[in-house]
Formats: C-alpha cells, sequence, structure tokens
C-alpha cells in the first residue's frame, strides 16, 4: 500500500508499506529509495534537467508597497519554491519571500493603460487632498475650536 506523506515541488512523495520503500513518479518517469531526502534530492535533480524556466518580468502590484522597485525580471525558482531575480544595483540574486508575492503581478502588454489610467487618478487625487487641505484651513480660520475658547477666558 502506498501512502502519500509530503507534496515537494508539486510532486507527491509516498511510502510503499509492502517495499519500505520511499518513491515518487514526475511525468513519466518515477524512483524508489530507502532515503526520504534521497527522493527529494532526486525531483530537484529531475527539475534541472527536464524543466527549463522561461523568465519573465514583474511589476509592484498598485494596491501594494514595494519599497521603491519598479520592475524585476525573475530568472528562476529555488530548491524552496521562492522565484529568483537578479538585483540591478548588488548584481546578485534574491528571491521574493512568500510574504512578498502579492506585492508583485505578471507583466503583459494590456497593463500599460491601466497603468496609465491609475497615474493620471493618483495626480488628480493628490489635486483634490491639497484643495480639501486649504479648504479645511479656512473654515478653522473663521471659527475657534473649544481648546482656543478655553484658553481664551
Amino acid at each position: 500500500m502506498k501512502v502519500t506523506l509530503e507534496t515537494y515541488h508539486n510532486v507527491d512523495i509516498y511510502f510503499d508499506t509492502e517495499t519500505e520503500t520511499f518513491g515518487c513518479t514526475v511525468k513519466t518517469d518515477s524512483k524508489n529509495s530507502k532515503s526520504f531526502a534521497a527522493i527529494k534530492s532526486w525531483i530537484r535533480e529531475y527539475e534541472k534537467e527536464n524543466d527549463t524556466f522561461q523568465q519573465f518580468n514583474v511589476i509592484p502590484n498598485p494596491d501594494q508597497y514595494t519599497f521603491g522597485k519598479n520592475k524585476l525580471t525573475i530568472v528562476g525558482v529555488n530548491k524552496e519554491g521562492l522565484f529568483v531575480y537578479i538585483d540591478k544595483d548588488t548584481k546578485k540574486k534574491n528571491q521574493i519571500s512568500e510574504y512578498e508575492t502579492e506585492r508583485w503581478c505578471v507583466e503583459n502588454d494590456t497593463l500599460e493603460v491601466n497603468l496609465a489610467t491609475i497615474a493620471v487618478l493618483e495626480l488628480e487625487k493628490d489635486e483634490i487632498s491639497k484643495k480639501i487641505k486649504i479648504q479645511k484651513k479656512e473654515f478653522l480660520s473663521k471659527t475657534k475650536t473649544l481648546k482656543q475658547l478655553m484658553e481664551n477666558k
């Protein structure tokens, strides 16, 4: 009987109770071993040999703060399954944590119109905020707060 123990890199690792070995099947290839770690290692090696990673660009999610970063090129996936990019300044590989994945969106040609519209609306929002601030100052200049009234006693 085969008992699934874990899903590692989208591959189910099982324990075969009849042969007392660990195993997995990837596409048409399978592997059995007495060692659980050996199965995980085999899965990583299989991915390196058989999967070719297509690089792609990501841009900041307009609803999230991305610490001043504009665009990243994803160059791979590390053994923990996290996306990897090369920092333009340091030229070192960095990973995007699972927490940060909500902050980035896959770039495509159809997003340009949306991003331009968001930029225009953000400028309009800033202008409106300035106008509101001026109106509030003017309002306060025409009256006194209770605190000011108490101080003048």
